[in-house]
């Protein structure tokens, strides 16, 4: 018969080491911080990489725009939704003309911002690339068009963009290279 083992003064009997379990967690902290410094490089990296300022923040812009930026998002409402290359093209000439809308909005504020004069640049490239893609589409080519995703001109237009005068998500999701693009998920 052995006893079991002797415990002075209520202190458990310290249990057997077990390295491997260390060198995990040391493991575990280690990934944790490499994947920390790597999400700041790569969000130091996107930062750097825009063209400057870009935020819009002049009042009268903002003010101008407002109005303009709705019109945008409620022609961009259409686009899911048409039945055919004629509806298609009348839905992007009017989500084209509303971009050239906020475009002559900016211009029409008399700003001499840099953020709103590379936002209204960006905003005008944009309009062409859709009214462009209107004409393709009345043609009854459907093939995917280039609105400027690759280029990052989409990202850059919302970043500068004053709230609410974002590209409305059924417009940038033609293009296939934008990051939400639905059919590359399947």
């Amino acid at each position: 018969m052995t006893l079991p083992p002797y415990q002075h003064y209520g202190v458990p009997q310290q249990r057997p080491s077990r390295p491997w379990l260390w060198a995990l967690v040391g493991a575990l902290v280690g990934a944790a911080v490499t994947a920390a410094a790597g999400v700041a490089i790569i969000i130091g990296i996107g930062i750097w990489m825009l063209d400057g300022d870009y935020m819009v923040t002049d009042p009268d812009v903002i003010d101008a725009t407002r109005h303009p930026c709705e019109e945008v998002a409620d022609a961009a409402r259409d686009l899911p939704r048409f039945s055919g290359t004629a509806d298609g093209a009348e839905a992007l000439d009017r989500v084209s003309t509303s971009l050239v809308d906020v475009t002559d909005a900016i211009e029409a504020s008399g700003t001499s911002e840099d953020a709103s004069l590379a936002w209204r640049r960006d905003l005008s490239e944009l309009a062409d690339r859709v009214a462009d893609y209107a004409l393709t589409v009345a043609e009854g080519d459907l093939t995917a068009p280039d609105l400027g995703a690759s280029t990052g001109l989409i990202e850059r237009i919302d970043f500068g963009a004053p709230s609410g005068c974002e590209i409305p998500a059924a417009l940038a999701a033609l293009d296939p290279d934008y990051a939400g693009h639905w059919s590359e998920w399947g």
